[in-house]
């Protein structure tokens, strides 16, 4: 769920026609509406009873809209006055996405990172999504090579009272989440301590692994000016929990295929007529996936089925389209 929602976030928001899908702010309830917590993702709540695709985090609602950011200059009742601004349309490079941050992981209790929270074919998929889109990636300290260390919320204040007030805010916040146990102590040595990284980490598998797999990502979007490319257009497969992305780099073309599915899955998609070459699969065994279900390259011509592994992603490269 988690990662399917980044997904729309990143491929949706760069198409210049009216109806996307962006994160918005400003959301206000009369009342305070019954919460359901994101599964795996317990910092994240969203409003089943709500007519847009509402969700609580950090204190405050966001919105899903088809319409641009849910406020673009229309009066606010929290605010009593009017708020908002309409986003730019196309400039990618004003935009920074990430699939963590230390804001998701340091407010979680336990602060969990990603990697200890999804598979490793999860953790490949995230990154294919965040550094694969057009918009500014942003890496959280470690994720690069899947750091398991937490990132507790700690401080350093001089002022007992303070220290107090913080650790029984913490405390209460989290009661809220109906959560049980201690919080750890925000001002305890150990706290901070844990919340170290482990560098040494990438030097072992699956670790180093995943840091190969971000440096070939980076090296991808590098050298094919990723944040220049024009979005062509976003195809969903609700059914198989799917996208399909196609972009145009130049005088290529790129197509990404996203399966956040559970299982492996196959359905049908079309791509303009040219020969295709596969240019990264996260399934690959060099990734330490499943194994690649697709041919290195294929003569698209028409619709045509396609077979994914689960929690996985494909990107295909056009370089050469077809002679008249």
């Amino acid at each position: 769920m988690y990662l399917w929602i980044v997904a729309l976030l990143l491929f949706f928001v760069p198409l210049p026609v009216s109806a996307q899908v962006q994160v918005n702010l400003g959301i206000s309830f009369s009342a305070p509406p019954p919460l359901v917590v994101v599964p795996e993702v317990q910092a994240v709540q969203y409003v089943p009873s709500a007519s847009e695709n509402v969700f609580f985090y950090g204190g405050q609602y966001w919105v899903y809209a088809n319409n641009g950011w849910y406020y673009a200059g229309q009066y606010s009742r929290h605010r009593q006055r009017r708020h908002g601004n309409a986003p730019p349309r196309g400039e990618t490079q004003r935009f920074v996405v990430c699939s963590q941050n230390h804001d998701q992981v340091g407010n979680r209790a336990m602060g969990e990172r990603l990697s200890s929270l999804v598979s490793f074919e999860s953790l490949k998929l995230a990154a294919g999504i965040t550094i694969l889109s057009s918009f500014v990636p942003l890496l959280f300290m470690g994720e690069e090579y899947g750091e398991s260390s937490p990132f507790l919320y700690f401080t350093s204040h001089g002022d007992p009272q303070l220290v107090e007030a913080v650790r029984r805010g913490r405390q209460t916040e989290f009661a809220h989440f109906q959560w049980q146990g201690e919080i750890p102590d925000p001002q305890a040595d150990s706290t901070f301590s844990k919340s170290k990284l482990n560098h040494s980490l990438a030097s072992q598998d699956p670790h180093h692994t995943l840091q190969r797999f971000y440096k070939t990502l980076l090296a991808f979007r590098r050298d094919r000016r990723l944040a220049q490319a024009k979005q062509l257009s976003v195809t969903e497969y609700s059914a198989e929990q799917a996208l399909l992305t196609l972009r145009s780099v130049g005088p290529n073309l790129l197509a990404g295929l996203f399966h956040f599915g559970d299982q492996a899955a196959s359905f049908t998609v079309e791509l303009p007529d040219g020969t295709w070459e596969t240019r990264i699969d996260s399934a690959d065994p060099e990734w330490l996936g499943q194994g690649a279900l697709l041919p290195q390259q294929r003569l698209a011509s028409g619709p045509f089925r396609v077979d994914m592994q689960a929690r996985s992603f494909v990107l295909l490269e056009r370089s050469n389209p077809p002679m008249e």
